[in-house]
C-alpha cells in the first residue's frame, strides 16, 4: 500500500496559505482580532491543530478541511 501526504506543505505552510486565503475575505480588524495571532501545530489524522490566543478565538476557529 502507498502512503500519500494530504498535503505537500508543512502544517505551518499550510496554514500560512489557508490565513493568506482568509485575509482576502475578511476585513483587516477581523482578521487581526481572531486570526493575526494563530499559528499551526501540527497535523494529524487529518486534522491541523491551531493555537489561537484565547477561549473565545478557539470555539470561533473550528475548521475541518
Amino acid at each position: 500500500m502507498e502512503h500519500t501526504k494530504p498535503f505537500e506543505q508543512s502544517p505551518e505552510e499550510f496554514w500560512r496559505l489557508v490565513l493568506d486565503d482568509l485575509r482576502l475575505q475578511m476585513t483587516r480588524a477581523t482578521f487581526a482580532t481572531w486570526l493575526q495571532s494563530t499559528r499551526a501545530l501540527g497535523l494529524a489524522n487529518g486534522t491541523l491543530s491551531i493555537q489561537v490566543r484565547n477561549r473565545a478565538a478557539q470555539e470561533l476557529s473550528l475548521i475541518h478541511i
